[in-house]
């Protein structure tokens, strides 16, 4: 008996995309969430919760929206948790 995936296996999957998590995208895959970014292939990042893949994106979000600018704790705090929160309230419309 063979060992292995059989010949034209295709992983079930769903891929999450929503303008609040642009650039970025999610694919749910059997056990976890792989981040993605629009036009890469490779996978930004692997998550078994989807509450950390959403808050690692609000954080990459967060940076390309801000780049540049220069933060006291507080305010980058505060940035997170507002882009973390747009990213949420997207799906309670």
């Amino acid at each position: 008996m063979s060992k292995g995936k059989q010949k034209g296996f295709k992983k079930k999957q769903i891929e999450i995309r929503d303008e609040s998590m642009a650039p970025y995208y999610l694919i749910k895959e059997d056990k976890q969430y792989v981040k993605m970014l629009e036009g890469n292939s490779l996978p930004q990042g692997y998550y078994v919760k989807l509450a950390n893949a959403l808050s690692s994106i609000s954080k990459d979000v967060l940076l390309e929206q801000e780049a540049g600018q220069i933060f006291n704790l507080k305010r980058f705090m505060d940035r997170s948790e507002e882009v973390n929160n747009q990213i949420i309230n997207a799906v309670h419309v």
